[in-house]
This record gives structure tokens, C-alpha cells and sequence, in this order.
């Protein structure tokens, strides 16, 4: 598995051509539009440039958009699989995050040549997916009623995305605030261990994704996500309020202890 940095403004693409300048991977997964944790998404100009990379090196692309629908201003560019003439680029998206976890009804859209090889094999993965939650999705999915909601949940989610911002404001924590999605990629200050601050925020039913666990390297322990899309606002601002103690009563722990070991 080779790692690939993201950043506010998209890929190092200078890092992913040498990655396939040398490794010459044959699979590129990624989650170019409000990416899961950080929340960036990738201007247009690199998507295309990403397709040609692929195309030069031989490379698939993997393009995981689950999150494409979910903006709250400005929509987000066009998925790189729409600059795929060539078939390089495997589109994957799913309606489970706005419409219900346990739809599972999902798409995957790719060339004709790629779709031949990739049926056969879903269908022995799963044996199929259920025909009557399609028959039933179908409906929803060509009526005003799909687009009316997801106008509405984006409104929602924008108010609770703002709501947990406003509360760790109060904090000297940071994150880059995103245009999408449902989380917030946080970066804790100094002396608060992540393990520690779980474990004890856990004591007190609130739960967030340490960072090291999407890192496949095992790093980026000073990072948390914090999901804003579950609860409401009032429960929001009691959770991060909560979080923020807890974190404080750590840092402040670990100020005494490089103290204890100072004086020493």
C-alpha cells in the first residue's frame, strides 16, 4: 500500500507521478470530493490531470464519491470519471448516506470493457443485491421528493457543521473548515494523548475516529474526526463542550508531568 498526502488544495501530484513512475501500481483508490476525514476535495484542473497520469502509467483509478451531493454552497466539481474517455477510472457512489443506512443500494459506473470483468464478480461476492429495495429506491429516485430532501439535509448539516465549529472556537484547536460532507478533521493541541482522550470521552458516551486509524502508515496521532451529521445542534454543542474538558484535564496532566520530570 503506498500513501498519498491531501491537502486543502488537492493531490501532490508531483508524489502520485513518481509513485507511478516507480511502483507502477495498477489500482489508485481515492475519495477525491469531501474527503473522508479531511473533508478537502480536489479542484477540477488536477482531476483531469490525474486521468492522464493514469492513462500514461496504466494505472485504474478508483474513484469513491459517496459524498458528491452533500455541499453547502458551491457544488463540487465534476467527478474525475466524467474527463475518462479511455476507461481508466471506475466510478463509485451510494445512496445510503442521505437517504438510509440500510438501503444498501449502491453504483458503480465504468467503461464497457471494465463493467464486463466487473459484474460477474459482484455478483458471486454477494450473490446479488436485493431487487426489492431497487424496485423500491427506483420510485424515489426519479421524483422531486429525492431532490427536496437532499436540499433539506444540506441545509441541516450545514447548520450542524457550523454549530460545532462555533463551540470549538473556544478552543485553540484547528481544522480547515469543510465545504462538504459530514465531519470535521480536527487537530488537537499538544500534550493530549488521543488514546487517553477516547477512552475517557467514551466514559461519557462521546465517541470520535482517531486519526492514526485512517492513516495506513499509523500516524497522524493528533488528529481526530468529529462527525456532525447524527445528532442535533443542542447535542452537538454539549458533546464538543464535553470533549473540550475532558481534553484540557489531559493537557493539563501532561503539563504537570513534564513539570514533575523537570524538576526532578
Amino acid at each position: 500500500m503506498l500513501p498519498v498526502d491531501i491537502h486543502p488544495d488537492g493531490y501532490d501530484l508531483e508524489q502520485i507521478e513518481g509513485w507511478m513512475k516507480r511502483a507502477k501500481p495498477r489500482l489508485f483508490y481515492m475519495n477525491p470530493t469531501f474527503h473522508n476525514p479531511t473533508g478537502f476535495t480536489v479542484p477540477a484542473w488536477q482531476r483531469k490531470l490525474l486521468v492522464e497520469l493514469a492513462e500514461r502509467y496504466k494505472c485504474m483509478l478508483v474513484e469513491d464519491d459517496v459524498f458528491h451531493d452533500i455541499y453547502f454552497e458551491e457544488s463540487p466539481p465534476p467527478p474525475i470519471f466524467s474527463y475518462d474517455t479511455e476507461g481508466y477510472v471506475i466510478y463509485i457512489s451510494s445512496f445510503s448516506k442521505y437517504i438510509a443506512p440500510g438501503l444498501r443500494v449502491a453504483v458503480i459506473a465504468a467503461r464497457s470493457s471494465i463493467m464486463k470483468s466487473l459484474m460477474p464478480v459482484k455478483a458471486l461476492l454477494d450473490n446479488g443485491s436485493p431487487l426489492l429495495n431497487q424496485k423500491i429506491f427506483l420510485l424515489y429516485f426519479f421524483s422531486k421528493r429525492l431532490q427536496e430532501h437532499v436540499a433539506k439535509l444540506r441545509i441541516a448539516l450545514q447548520i450542524r457543521k457550523e454549530k460545532m465549529e462555533q463551540v470549538l472556537s473556544a478552543s485553540n484547536w484547528s481544522w480547515t473548515s469543510p465545504k462538504g460532507g459530514l465531519s470535521l478533521w480536527v487537530q488537537l493541541p499538544k500534550g493530549v494523548a488521543v488514546d487517553l482522550l477516547l477512552e475517557r470521552s467514551l466514559q461519557q458516551s462521546i465517541a470520535f475516529v482517531p486519526g492514526s486509524i485512517c492513516d495506513p502508515l499509523g500516524h497522524l496521532d493528533d488528529w481526530i474526526r468529529l462527525n456532525f451529521s447524527y445528532i442535533q445542534q443542542d447535542l452537538i454543542e454539549e458533546g464538543v463542550q464535553k470533549l473540550m474538558v475532558i481534553a484540557d484535564s489531559i493537557k493539563q496532566e501532561y503539563s504537570y508531568l513534564i513539570l514533575v520530570i523537570i524538576e526532578d
